[in-house]
């Protein structure tokens, strides 16, 4: 038996134990079918899409629109799906403000 072989595996076998196992198995779950999914959801794979198609250009090739830095996401003014594409590329930094903007402004 080829000793190196062996002591791979019982070095693997001392990491992972049959709790840590299931923990995986159950991250592995089969996604939700499309008819399911929330309209942040569905709005993401819309851009999503869009990029690849080419409708959108990658948001890495963007600038933002607030600060002029490259942009990091694309960010929904709303999640109705009429305006699914309807997105501004922004920077982490401003795109956290937008949010933060918004949520002072519920009431």
């Amino acid at each position: 038996m080829n000793t190196l072989f062996s002591k791979t595996f019982r070095l693997k076998s001392d990491r992972f134990k049959p709790e840590d196992v299931e923990k995986v198995y159950l991250k592995l779950k089969p996604r939700r079918p499309k008819e399911l999914w929330t309209l942040r959801q569905q709005a993401h794979a819309a851009v999503h899409k869009a990029v690849k198609l080419g409708i959108l250009m990658p948001v890495k090739s963007c600038v933002c629109i607030r600060c002029g830095r490259q942009a990091q996401a694309y960010h929904h003014v709303s999640y109705e799906e009429v305006d699914w594409l309807n997105v501004t590329p922004l920077c982490h930094s401003c795109h956290s403000k937008v949010h933060y903007e918004q949520r002072d402004a519920l009431p």
